[in-house]
């Protein structure tokens, strides 16, 4: 279904409501995407599909250079020259929404089937799972000098862990998390608004149309240069919204002879009743078995431990589900242990750490030892048999990291804390 005015007013001062409510109650929190209206560069923009003067940003393919067959998105600004100087530039007729810059790309064009750009940058933190983000967007198709007459559908934002890849010009793929009803057609800014909670601690954010031609649908609106769908975006923001009643900064599970021992700690409460310790044996499937009391208030760090002493033999997946005293619930992330015989006494300690790591591996065959950070980037790797194994981790910034080993095609990790 496609945007008309009557729908497009409407939503806006819906919108315009909720940003008040919202920043009405939230005031503090801060947008986790960096450059979020493009206002910081390296050098202005001199020409089409100098996306990467755009301090932080990225077009997914990496090339640096305007030139088939590499999608180039473009970055646009007032003192730009070369036919990106706004607000009257090639692409159309457009005063950013905020500051002196925006940047534009192609959702869809009919003379290259299959033609995508992107725009995608690394978050300053990771999303926290549990948590709920408004996300939000500037975008219009300018008001007059077309070089794109058409609207399209599937305009979407899609988060992910690592950094999503285009070859060349082909549509990324993947289902994006958010995503733009029917196509939208305005020749003034629109802000377009989406609550959503993250599920996994996503790393990056990446917007355009992610679907094929065949799934794409496209509508002719005004004469242009050339057939296809342009829009223009400014203002990308990802703010947390109403703080969670309680932040976990640790949890841990890990096998010892007869049993799995887990460990969480949480640095501030609010209004916490309990937390219930579940377990599941695929990982979706899960069920109580057992609880600890909670804090109630606190801003200080607490330390919990339960103790599963009848694992499955296999992989146990593992989370904890907290109880508020108004009934609301919060699930932590999901933990998994192997509980088979290769990795029964493995023992990691000290946790947190400062300097020296140390393994303890039971084991009779090689094992591959890897050490990643939050944005799984690979940090530390090495090769033991068993025994005691030290790892110097002087040279590791402050932080959380996860400890991971692979033994006969079977895998184990834990978080751990280097101070």
């Amino acid at each position: 279904m496609a945007f008309n005015s009557h729908n497009m007013l409407a939503c806006k001062r819906f919108l315009l409501i909720a940003v008040f409510i919202f920043t009405a109650h939230l005031g503090f929190s801060q947008n986790i995407v960096s450059n979020p209206s493009f206002e910081a560069f390296t050098s202005l923009p001199t020409g089409y599909g100098q996306w990467y003067k755009a301090s932080g940003w990225s077009n997914l393919n990496l090339s640096p250079i305007f030139a088939w067959p590499y999608a180039s998105p473009d970055y646009l600004h007032m003192t730009g020259g070369g036919g990106v100087d706004l607000p009257i530039c090639t692409f159309g007729t457009v005063t950013p929404s905020t500051g002196s810059a925006a940047v534009g790309m192609v959702t869809w064009l009919s003379t290259t089937p299959n033609f995508r750009e992107y725009f995608s940058i690394a978050l300053t933190t990771p999303m926290i799972v549990g948590q709920a983000y408004t996300v939000t967007f500037q975008v219009t198709n300018g008001s007059a000098g077309w070089y794109c007459g058409y609207s399209s559908n599937h305009l979407g934002i899609q988060f992910s862990q690592t950094p999503l890849v285009q070859i060349t010009n082909e549509p990324v793929g993947g289902t994006p998390q958010l995503e733009c009803a029917g196509e939208i057609w305005s020749t003034t800014w629109q802000l377009v608004s989406f609550s959503y909670v993250a599920d996994l601690p996503y790393t990056y954010i990446a917007i355009g149309n992610f679907y094929n031609d065949a799934s794409t649908t496209s509508t002719f609106r005004v004469a242009s240069f050339s057939a296809g769908a342009y829009y223009f975006l400014d203002d990308i923001s990802v703010v947390p919204e109403l703080p969670l009643p309680i932040t976990f900064t640790a949890f841990d599970a890990f096998a010892e002879t007869n049993a799995v021992n887990l460990n969480w700690q949480t640095s501030a409460e609010m209004n916490t009743d309990y937390f219930t310790v579940e377990k599941s044996a695929n990982g979706d499937n899960f069920e109580a078995i057992g609880s600890v009391s909670a804090a109630g208030n606190s801003a200080s760090q607490h330390n919990y431990q339960f103790t599963d002493y009848e694992p499955e033999s296999g992989v146990n997946y593992y989370r904890i589900k907290t109880t508020d005293l108004d009934n609301s619930i919060l699930y932590s992330e999901i933990k998994s242990v192997d509980f088979s015989n290769s990795f029964v006494n493995i023992k990691i300690y000290p946790n947190p750490c400062l300097n020296v790591l140390n393994i303890s591996l039971p084991i009779n065959n090689t094992s591959d030892i890897r050490i990643v950070d939050l944005s799984r980037q690979i940090v530390y790797t090495t090769t033991h048999v068993e025994g005691l194994y030290s790892i110097n981790t002087s040279y590791l910034a402050a932080g959380v990291y996860i400890i991971t080993i692979q033994n006969n095609n079977a895998s184990y990790y834990q978080q751990f804390v280097k101070l």
